[in-house]
C-alpha cells in the first residue's frame, strides 16, 4: 500500500541576456508505503524536502554548459547534496559531430523489495542484516555523436562510456550455498564501467539498418571478494533491420538482440565463481500492411 505526493515551486530568470540563465526552486517529496512478504513486514515513511539550484550558458548555437546542486533533508537520507555539470560542444559549423560531457552525484532510496521481486520465482528465503540504506554514486562520462551522408543516404554512428562508483549501495547477496538471499549494506567496492557503440544507415530507399554493441562491466564485493555482479550480461549486441515498401502499405521488421555470458551464482555447493551461462541469440520478426479500412499485424517473438 503506497500513498505519495511530490511538489516543485521553481523561478527562472536570465543573467543580462539569453546566454546566461538561473533556474531555482524548492521541492518536497513524500513517501509512505507498507509491504508484507510471508513473515516480513517492511514501512518505509519518507518525507524529503529540498532546494536546488541550475546555471545554464550557451555560447552560440555551438556550445552549451550546465552547472547544478541540489540538497534534500530526511531522517532516512540525512544531508543529502547532489552537484551535476553537462557539457555539450559542437564540433563542426554543421552540427554534424556532438560531443557531450558529464559528472555528477546521485542518490536514491532503494525500495528492495520490488526491485527484486524475481528473485521469488526461485522460491529463495530473504533475509535482512540491517535495514536498506539510501544508495548514493558518483557517475561520469562521454558521448560523441557524428552524423554522415554516404551516396546521399543518411547515417549516424554514436559511442558512450559511463563510469559509476557507488560509495552506498544495499547489496543483494545470492552467493549462497543455501539459496538463501541476503541483503545489507555494501562491505567493500562496488563500481560499473559501461560502453556502447551503436550505428544507423539508410542504406536503400526505405530500408534502415541498425548495429548496437553494449559493454557493461559490473563489479561488486561479496563475502570479502570483488567479482562480477551475478546474473548480469557482460557483452550484449542488437542487429535491428527495417523495410517500408515504396507505396508504404507494408512494413517488415526484424529484430535480432545478442545476450552474451553472465556469471552464475554460488548459490549451490559445486558452483564456481568462474562459472559463466552460454551466449543466446533470440529473432524477433514482424509484417504490418495497411488497407483503407484498417491494419494487420503478424508476427514471431523469442525465435531461438
Amino acid at each position: 500500500r503506497q500513498a505519495s505526493f511530490t511538489g516543485n515551486l521553481l523561478y527562472q530568470t536570465d543573467i543580462k541576456n539569453e546566454d546566461h540563465m538561473i533556474v531555482t526552486g524548492l521541492s518536497f517529496t513524500y513517501d509512505n508505503l507498507r509491504q508484507q512478504l510471508d513473515s516480513t513486514r517492511l514501512f518505509t515513511s519518507l518525507q524529503l524536502p529540498g532546494i536546488f539550484a541550475e546555471y545554464t550558458y550557451k555560447h552560440g548555437e555551438r556550445i552549451s554548459f550546465i552547472a547544478a546542486m541540489r540538497l534534500d533533508y530526511s531522517k532516512q537520507t540525512s544531508l543529502q547534496y547532489a552537484p551535476r555539470v553537462h557539457a555539450r560542444f559542437d564540433l563542426d559549423k554543421k552540427q554534424n559531430t556532438t560531443l557531450r560531457l558529464s559528472a555528477g552525484r546521485g542518490y536514491r532510496v532503494a525500495d528492495i523489495l520490488n526491485e527484486n521481486q524475481f528473485l521469488l520465482a526461485s522460491s529463495r528465503t530473504f533475509v535482512y542484516q540491517g535495514n536498506p540504506i539510501t544508495e548514493a554514486a558518483w557517475n561520469y562520462g562521454f558521448s560523441l555523436h557524428q552524423k554522415y551522408k554516404l551516396k546521399k543516404r543518411e547515417g549516424s554512428f554514436t559511442v558512450d562510456f559511463f563510469r559509476t562508483d557507488f560509495t552506498a549501495q544495499n547489496t543483494i547477496d545470492i552467493e549462497n550455498e543455501n539459496g538463501i538471499t541476503t541483503l545489507y549494506p555494501k562491505q567493500g567496492k562496488s563500481f560499473s564501467n559501461s560502453l556502447m557503440a551503436e550505428w544507423n544507415m539508410e542504406i536503400a530507399k526505405g530500408w534502415d539498418i541498425k548495429l548496437a554493441y553494449k559493454w557493461e562491466d559490473v563489479r561488486m564485493t561479496y563475502h570479502h571478494l570483488l567479482m562480477q555482479k551475478a546474473l548480469h550480461f557482460i557483452h550484449r549486441g542488437l542487429f535491428s533491420t527495417s523495410y517500408k515498401i515504396p507505396n508504404n502499405k507494408a512494413q517488415f521488421d526484424l529484430i535480432m538482440p545478442i545476450y552474451g555470458k553472465s556469471r552464475m551464482p554460488n548459490s549451490f555447493a559445486e558452483s564456481t565463481i568462474n562459472k559463466f551461462s552460454n551466449p543466446y541469440i533470440l529473432l524477433n520478426f514482424q509484417i504490418l500492411t495497411k488497407f483503407k479500412i484498417g491494419e494487420f499485424f503478424a508476427g514471431v517473438e523469442n525465435m531461438a
